[in-house]
């Protein structure tokens, strides 16, 4: 591989977490033939409806069915955008201010 490619790898490498089952998919989708750049945009793209599906429900009546409101919900993205890890008993916690 030249440099420029290693480089541009690393750099997209850099989006992703590195937990066994994101390294697990990852070495999946590259040896059954993704390019590194499609690989992590995949995981990207997977982990984000996973989360809105989570997070914010499948429809209107699964929404309505979460112990949490949609408020709640984005005020802890917010915090985890900011943050990789966030202290439960932090100010920032308060989910209702």
């Amino acid at each position: 591989m030249e440099e420029q490619a290693i480089l541009k790898a690393c750099a997209t490498l850099q989006r992703i977490d590195w937990s066994p089952l994101t390294l697990f998919q990852l070495i999946h989708k590259v040896r059954n033939g993704m390019d590194v750049d499609t690989a992590v945009e995949d995981i990207i793209t997977r982990g984000v409806i996973e989360l809105r599906k989570n997070a914010f429900g499948d429809d209107v009546g699964d929404a309505k069915s979460l112990p949490w409101s949609r408020e709640q919900a984005w005020k802890i993205v917010k915090l985890f955008s900011k943050s990789a890890e966030v202290c439960f008993m932090s100010d920032s916690w308060q989910l209702y201010s």
